[in-house]
């Protein structure tokens, strides 16, 4: 979820060839705010122009094949990411805990 506009999100989309990664944009902040997800004041100054003062915080969230939420990463700050490494790992461990059978 981001306060970008759709079209840059899709841009960011089709560059990163992320096609199983849902991009929302919610320029609003209506569902950051319902989510909790606003980091306040934290845009810098050079896009606050175009975005306002606020932004969200960069959460992720892991979600089974049965609609589950397995893991969510949020930070206290705008700045912070997951890391890929425990991204990867928390999806592995999701992947052995829902017992998921690839080939089936």
């Amino acid at each position: 979820m981001s306060v970008d506009p759709p079209e840059v999100s899709a841009r960011l989309k089709r560059k990163l060839k992320a096609d199983a990664i849902t991009f929302v944009s919610d320029r609003a902040l209506k569902l950051i705010d319902a989510l909790n997800l606003r980091h306040e004041g934290a845009m810098p100054r050079m896009f606050r122009h175009q975005r306002g003062h606020d932004t969200a915080l960069p959460t992720l969230v892991l979600v089974d094949r049965q609609g589950i939420i397995r893991w969510v990463y949020r930070p206290e700050n705008y700045r912070l990411r997951a890391q890929p490494e425990k991204i990867l790992a928390e999806i592995d461990r999701m992947n052995e805990s829902t017992d998921v059978h690839p080939h089936q």
